[in-house]
C-alpha cells in the first residue's frame, strides 16, 4: 500500500508543477524516482478513418504521446527512458482499459515505438477500439539510445515496463483521462517474453498497485537457459559445419548478459576479430543484416570450441545461473494467460511455449492455454507469418474481458 500512496503523491506533485500549453511539457520535479514522468509530448492525432480490425468495433480517434520517465538500468542507477502512450478520444467522463504492449527484437532505434508510430502500428491500433495503449521503447532505444539494450534481461525489461505504466498514470491525470483499472499485457517475440516477465513481476511484487486482467504472449523465449543449452549442443555436435541463423541475435544476448552479470563471455566465446565487433556494434544504429555480415554465419569461425565445450559440460556455472535468472516460465500465473506460437517457428522454437505451458499448469495455474498459430492456405506458421494472426487473436481474447470500450 505504501507504493500506491507514494505514486499518488507524485501524481499530485507532478500535475501541480506541469506547465500549461504547447505539445510538450516537463514535470520539473527536483528528485526523480522510478516511474516519475520527466516530460510528455503530443506526437500526433490520428483519425480512425480507414482502420479495419477483424471482429472488432473501431470507434475512436487516437492521440499519441511520447513520455520520458525514470527507470533503473542493470547497474541499479536511474536513467531516462521513453515510451509511447496512445489514448482513445472519448468524452472526459468515460473510462478506458489499458494494454501494455511489448515490441519484438529490434536493432535500430528508428523502429522503437516513439520513433515508429504510424497510424496502423501495433501500439496505436488498440486505441481505435477504446484501449489506452502503453508501449515501452526499452532501455537502449528512444531517449536512452547510447546505453546498451539489456536484451533478454527479464527483470529489467519488466521493471522498465512497469515504470512506464506509472509515468502513464501521471500523464492520464494531467490530461484528465480516466482508466478503469483493467490491465492487459501483450507482446510478440522478444515482446512475448517481456509480457510474461512483466506479468510475473506485477503478480509477485506489485499486486497492490496493478492487477493484470489477461495476458497474451506470442512466440517468446520463456526458458532462455534451455535455449542456450540447445544452441550449445547444436554447435558442439557439428562444430566444423554448423551455421548460425542469426549471429546478430546471439551477439546481442551475450553482450547484454556480459554487461549485466560481468561474465566476460564475449571475449571467452567469440574468436577474434568477432569479439571486438560484438563489443562495439550494438549502438542501435545498425540493422541485423549489417551486424550479421560483420560477424559470420560459420560456427567454427565465430566461436571458440573449448569454451563451447565448457558450456556444454556445465563448467561455467556463473553463465548458467545468469541465463536461469532470466527464465520466466516456472511460476503460477493468476490472470488468464495465452501462449501463442507457430509450430513452424524458425526463430524461437515452439518448444519454448510448450515448456512454459507445461510448467505453469504443473504449478497449478487454472487458466493458461497454448494456442497454435493458424495461417491461410499453405502459408507456413513461421515466426514472421504468425505475427498478424497473433495480434488479432490477442484482440479477440482481450475483448472477452475488456469493459468500457
Amino acid at each position: 500500500m505504501k507504493s500506491v500512496q507514494l505514486l499518488f503523491a507524485w501524481v499530485i506533485i507532478s500535475v501541480g508543477l506541469v506547465a500549461c500549453g504547447g505539445g510538450s511539457s516537463s514535470t520539473n520535479i527536483i528528485a526523480y524516482n522510478e516511474g516519475n514522468l520527466r516530460s510528455s509530448e503530443l506526437l500526433v492525432s490520428y483519425s480512425n478513418k480507414g482502420i479495419i480490425i477483424p471482429n472488432a468495433d473501431v470507434k475512436y480517434n487516437a492521440k499519441v504521446y511520447r513520455l520520458v520517465y525514470k527507470t533503473k538500468n542493470t547497474d541499479g542507477n536511474l536513467i531516462d527512458a521513453s515510451g509511447l502512450v496512445a489514448i482513445p478520444q472519448k468524452s472526459p467522463e468515460l473510462k478506458s482499459p489499458t494494454i501494455l504492449f511489448h515490441h519484438g527484437t529490434i536493432y535500430e532505434n528508428k523502429y522503437a515505438p516513439t520513433e515508429s508510430y504510424s497510424k496502423a502500428s501495433s501500439w496505436v491500433l488498440p486505441a481505435y477500439l477504446g484501449f489506452i495503449t502503453v508501449a515501452p521503447d526499452y532501455i537502449g532505444y528512444g531517449e536512452s539510445q547510447g546505453v546498451l539494450h539489456p536484451y533478454a534481461n527479464a527483470k529489467i525489461t519488466a521493471s522498465t515496463s512497469i515504470d512506464l505504466l506509472r509515468a502513464a498514470k501521471i500523464l492520464l491525470a494531467k490530461e484528465n483521462i480516466q482508466s478503469n483499472g483493467q490491465l492487459f499485457l501483450g507482446g510478440y517475440s522478444q515482446g512475448g517474453g517481456a509480457a510474461i516477465a512483466t506479468q510475473k513481476m506485477i503478480e509477485t511484487d506489485f499486486p497492490n498497485e496493478f492487477t493484470v486482467t489477461a495476458t497474451s504472449a506470442g512466440a517468446g523465449n520463456y526458458a532462455i537457459s534451455t535455449e542456450l543449452k540447445r544452441q550449445v549442443q547444436l554447435v558442439a555436435n557439428d562444430y566444423e559445419t554448423a551455421t548460425i541463423a542469426r549471429p546478430s541475435n546471439i551477439g546481442l544476448i551475450v553482450k547484454a548478459m556480459d554487461e549485466a552479470y560481468k561474465l566476460n563471455m564475449v571475449n571467452d566465446l567469440f574468436k577474434d576479430p568477432y569479439a571486438s565487433v560484438v563489443n562495439s556494434i550494438y549502438d542501435a544504429s545498425h540493422n541485423s543484416t549489417y551486424i550479421d555480415e560483420k560477424l559470420t554465419y560459420k560456427a567454427s569461425d565465430l566461436f571458440k570450441l573449448d569454451y563451447v565445450q565448457k558450456l556444454l559440460n556445465d563448467e561455467k556455472p556463473t553463465v548458467n545461473n545468469a541465463f536461469e535468472d532470466n527464465d520466466v516460465y516456472n511460476w503460477k500465473p493468476k490472470a488468464p494467460t495465452r501462449l501463442f506460437h507457430g509450430v513452424d517457428d524458425d526463430w524461437v522454437p515452439y518448444e519454448q511455449s510448450q515448456i512454459a505451458y507445461d510448467a505453469m499448469t504443473a504449478n497449478g495455474a487454472t487458466d493458461v492455454q497454448l494456442i497454435n498459430c493458424e495461417t491461410v492456405g499453405k502459408i507456413p506458421t513461421n515466426h514472421a507469418n504468425c505475427f498478424i494472426p497473433y495480434l488479432f487473436s490477442s484482440y479477440d481474447f482481450f475483448l472477452r474481458y475488456a469493459n468500457d470500450l
